[in-house]
């Protein structure tokens, strides 16, 4: 009970738990440390794993783990500062986190990503404190930076890290993975795509819609209201389907086809209004990159399904 009411505190702190002023004021900040100059950097980081990963990738392997989860990690700690070290264990928690907060009812699974939470928290308490001691050119450094600017204190500026590194690669792996083999059932859209006739950044806009990489999220309700007939009391839980939202008929024409020359392409992915993905320029990047060059160098997508 006191560790589930522990990591219950810990996670009304994250910016994607919170709401209304709290809400606002985290993205704005978030959109202050995540600026043009660190996405700058950050591409060449992108580019770089992607074609270093490539390069020692056996023509017989399994994607997820050996390429499209590889790509997001690496990413996204060399943007938290995290060391090449650290990288393993703190995947491997994260891991156990998301796949907790999808197994309700499952006991063990849930108590298992809860120790994991616990972990990840006391592994960035550690890693705020180095970077206070010895800044860097790296997120995690200019939020520390900004804290006093911004009145943060060292748990807020905890919170937001780790969703930053939870959330930073599990969508964008699963999305470089289910596009890979969504490519494959679709040469003509890879060969269009090679030869320069279809952009590889509209082709990741359908894989987002087609695909979702996050299903559905939660929400509370704060007032009483009425969607579609049905009456939703304050405080109660509502689920928003993203992958049906995704696959509405009446927003997107033949929603069952993929079809990268879809436009206009209104999709959820990265939420809408104030709960948009503050990343999403970021994870866009990734699996543009992450696509485009697994099939410029292996161009014959039929072997991805063998």
């Amino acid at each position: 009970g006191d560790v589930y009411k522990r990591q219950t505190q810990e996670l009304s702190k994250m910016m994607i738990f919170s709401d209304a002023a709290s809400h606002q004021g985290l993205k704005c900040i978030m959109r202050h440390v995540f600026d043009a100059r660190v996405m700058k950097s950050l591409s060449s980081v992108i580019e770089e794993t992607t074609h270093r990963i490539l390069d020692t990738l056996p023509r017989r392997t399994e994607l997820l783990t050996a390429y499209s989860e590889t790509i997001p990690v690496a990413v996204i700690s060399h943007a938290l500062g995290i060391p090449r070290k650290d990288i393993p264990k703190l995947h491997k928690m994260a891991t156990q986190w998301v796949t907790a907060t999808a197994s309700y009812g499952n006991r063990t699974t849930m108590l298992r990503g809860l120790t994991a939470m616990w972990g990840l928290h006391r592994y960035f308490v550690r890693h705020n404190a180095k970077k206070r001691k010895q800044s860097g050119d790296d997120v995690v450094s200019r939020l520390v930076q900004i804290q006093s600017e911004y009145g943060l204190t060292d748990d807020v500026i905890v919170a937001q890290v780790i969703l930053l590194f939870v959330t930073g690669h599990e969508t964008v792996q699963s999305t470089i993975a289910s596009g890979s083999y969504l490519l494959s059932q679709h040469p003509e859209v890879v060969k269009e795509a090679i030869a320069g006739n279809i952009s590889w950044k509209r082709i990741v806009e359908e894989v987002l819609r087609f695909e979702s990489p996050a299903q559905a999220t939660m929400r509370i309700a704060t007032e009483d209201t009425e969607i579609a007939g049905i009456s939703i009391h304050a405080g109660d839980g509502v689920v928003a389907g993203i992958a049906a939202a995704n696959r509405d008929p009446a927003v997107f024409e033949n929603p069952d086809t993929f079809n990268p020359q879809r436009k206009p392409n209104r999709h959820l992915a990265f939420g809408f209004g104030a709960h948009t993905c503050p990343a999403a320029m970021l994870g866009r990047e990734e699996i543009r990159v992450g696509l485009s060059s697994l099939f410029e160098r292996y161009p014959d997508p039929v072997s991805y399904t063998h």
